[in-house]
Parts: C-alpha cells; structure tokens; sequence
C-alpha cells in the first residue's frame, strides 16, 4: 500500500543512525560541502539557563513559550543474560520506543540494583 501512496518507509533495509554506513555519508556529506567552499567558520550566540546548566532553543525563550505537561514513561528493558533482570528508563518521547534496539549503562556511573 504505500507503494501506491508514493511513501517509503524502509520497510526492507531501514536505516541506522549508529551503522558506519550512515555516520560515514554525514561525514561525507561535510566535505563535499567543505570542498565547494560552502561552511563558513564563525561564532553563534547560544542561550544558556544557567539555572539548568543546558543550551536552550531559541523557541525556549520567547513570548510564546510556555510549560506545558507532556507524557513520559517508565519502561523496564530486560538485561541480557540475566533472569528477571531489568533497567529502569524513563522518558518523555515514548513514541520513540519502538525504534529503540540498545539501552547502555557507563561502566563508571553509580547504578542502584533494587
């Protein structure tokens, strides 16, 4: 059917944004922009909450922003190798999940197993 709408969708052969093969055409992509002289070096001003210590969009500090409620979640990944064994993630773009394929902890970051 969506070949009939004119969609693609990747059914097939989806794309990975963390396979060589998509991170190597980003970069491939930079330079030919860079050989035909079109990036331009040069400074950006940022906003900056210095309260959350995070960059914020620029969306983030006009008039028209406001605090909104947004669904998040809580979703047990199952570790592997490990019976009844899970990581805790919470997040706030569960329409996300489905395209989730790995969950990673930092081996020198403090983990609470209860």
């Amino acid at each position: 059917m969506y070949r009939k709408i004119g969609a693609w969708r990747g059914w097939l052969e989806p794309y990975m944004t963390y396979k060589n093969y998509y991170l190597e055409s980003g970069w491939w992509t930079v330079k030919q922009l860079y050989d035909k002289g079109l990036l331009a070096e040069g400074h950006r001003p940022g906003f900056w909450c210095p309260k959350c210590e995070t960059v914020l969009a620029g969306y983030e500090v006009t008039d028209s922003y406001k605090n909104l409620e947004d669904p998040s979640i809580f979703i047990k990944f199952p570790v592997m190798g490990k019976h009844n064994e899970f990581l805790l993630v919470w997040t706030t773009t569960p329409w996300t999940l489905p395209a989730n394929v790995a969950v990673v902890a930092h081996p020198d970051e403090t983990y609470v197993k209860a």
